[in-house]
Order: C-alpha cells, then sequence, then structure tokens
C-alpha cells in the first residue's frame, strides 16, 4: 500500500539524526538586523532585503534589538532615530558595547544635522526614507564589502536589570 510505504518512509527520516552536509546547499548570506518602530516599515524592508538574497530580521525596540543582535551576529544593522524610549542614538551607544557589526541609519528626519552627527559617531552611512530600493541594497553591499567579518564582542547587556558582563575581561557590572 502506498500509505504503508509513505509511512515507514517518514518513521524512518525521523529516526536518523543530523544533516547530511554534502547535500546542503553551502551559502553565506549577510545578516541584517532592522531596528525600527514602524512594523509595516520592518516587513515591508525584510522583504525588500530578502528578495536581494539577505538573511534578515527585526526588532521594535532597544530590548528586543539588543537581544537579537546578540542572538543572530548581524553582519549589518539599519537603525532608525526615531524611536520611543530609548532612541536611535542610545540603542547605537549600547550595541556598540555588544557587537562590531556596521550600522546605517535609515530615519525619515530630514535634518540633515542628524546625518552629520551618526557619521561622527562612527555609523557608516545615513539613508534618508524615502529611499530608492536599489540604493539601499547598494549601501548595504558597499558597507559589507569594507567590513570583512564583523566580529562580536564578547560583553552582554542586560538593561532591564543594569547588569553587564564582559566575557574576555571577566567582569560582571
Amino acid at each position: 500500500e502506498p500509505n504503508e510505504i509513505g509511512k515507514n518512509l517518514d518513521t524512518e527520516l525521523k529516526v536518523i539524526p543530523g544533516t547530511d552536509l554534502d547535500y546542503v546547499r553551502k551559502e553565506s548570506r549577510a545578516r541584517v538586523l532592522i531596528v525600527d518602530d514602524d512594523l509595516d516599515f520592518v516587513e515591508m524592508l525584510k522583504l525588500i532585503l530578502r528578495h536581494s538574497g539577505f538573511d534578515v530580521a527585526g526588532a521594535s525596540d532597544s530590548n528586543t534589538a539588543l537581544e537579537k543582535c546578540a542572538e543572530l551576529n548581524p553582519d549589518v544593522i539599519l537603525l532608525d532615530l526615531m524611536i520611543p524610549g530609548v532612541d536611535g542614538w542610545g540603542i547605537y551607544q549600547i550595541l556598540r558595547e555588544i557587537t562590531r557589526a556596521p550600522v546605517i541609519v535609515v530615519s525619515a528626519s530630514g535634518n540633515r544635522d542628524n546625518a552629520v552627527r551618526s557619521l561622527e559617531m562612527g555609523i557608516y552611512d545615513y539613508i534618508s526614507k524615502p529611499f530608492y530600493n536599489p540604493e539601499i541594497i547598494a549601501r548595504i553591499n558597499r558597507v559589507l564589502q569594507r567590513v570583512e567579518n564583523a566580529t562580536p564582542i564578547k560583553v552582554r547587556v542586560f538593561p532591564n536589570e543594569n547588569l553587564r558582563i564582559d566575557l574576555d575581561n571577566q567582569e560582571v557590572v
């Protein structure tokens, strides 16, 4: 019976642990973390980036951004400045403690002083909303070309508990 064969095959496949890496397509795709409180914008940008071959994740607040950054070790971070609570500037300062991934500001602010401040703080690029889709892809790719393998800093920050753990220096503050 075809049903019995299918059941046996399912049972056999479930029993075999692990993955045969010879059959898994080895592909290194850049990971992008999008930090923006506008969930519709995050979903739209995720779709654009996925279509361009990036792996993406989104965060709408500082705590989620820090958690996802520590979990995913993104290759680049797209950060909005106008986020309620801890704004983009504050999130950027905290991110610098836990990752070396380059940050690109994507902001609806028309204030050019924000662009200057961003670049002076060490942010790699500044893109104004609305943007041209091929331009944001080109800017991300350019930043990734300049930064080879962003190595994570071994520091964990837990802002809700006011806790900072530095694994390299073996310090807990």
